[in-house]
């Protein structure tokens, strides 16, 4: 089901897109992207997309198992666990200290330098794992890797079918930003 409904999401925002402008977000904050895409284009992306959330649902059920095994993959499966969800390598960075540092960004609390540092030290980090994993095309890998974990995590964590299904539409629409989106 969630193949057809992400096909479907995919196929909207490119009916929905005019002169090369993606619009999306929410009636509070809608934004424009500009992206390059046909009809043929649109049909891939949106086959290509739903593919990817069918694997990433499939491979998040077995998270804690494929952090160690992953023989019984198909090369597809492999693939997708490769590129979104397999844990980058160890970063040495203190997650306790950054989860407290993130909790200040969100809330608006002031942030020392030395928070600041850590975190712009685990975004070099992460944003350089990201870069290995996918190519640049036209647009950052981060953000579509981050949707793709997120999407994971809320399957892992039993989320109720509709959350997943919103966070899989910010997936595909990441997914399109990523393949079709220019600056």
């Amino acid at each position: 089901m969630i193949y057809s409904t992400i096909f479907a999401h995919v196929r909207r925002l490119f009916e929905e897109s005019r002169d090369g402008q993606l619009t999306l977000g929410d009636d509070d904050e809608r934004y424009e992207c500009p992206v390059v895409w046909d009809a043929e284009t649109a049909e891939g992306l949106a086959r290509k997309c739903g593919t990817l959330v069918r694997h990433l649902h499939f491979l998040a059920g077995q998270y804690e198992k494929l952090k160690t095994e992953t023989r019984h993959l198909t090369r597809e499966q492999l693939a997708v666990w490769d590129t979104y969800l397999k844990p980058f390598p160890g970063h040495g960075l203190d997650m306790e200290a950054l989860q407290g540092i993130w909790e200040k960004f969100e809330s608006g609390d002031p942030v020392s330098a030395e928070e600041r540092a850590l975190a712009d030290r685990w975004l070099g980090w992460f944003e350089e794992n990201a870069r290995m994993r996918l190519p640049d095309l036209r647009r950052d890998p981060v953000r579509l890797i981050n949707r793709a974990k997120r999407y994971g995590k809320l399957v892992r964590l039993g989320a109720p079918a509709v959350v997943q299904e919103q966070e899989a539409k910010r997936l595909a629409e990441e997914f399109v930003l990523y393949h079709c989106g220019r600056d």
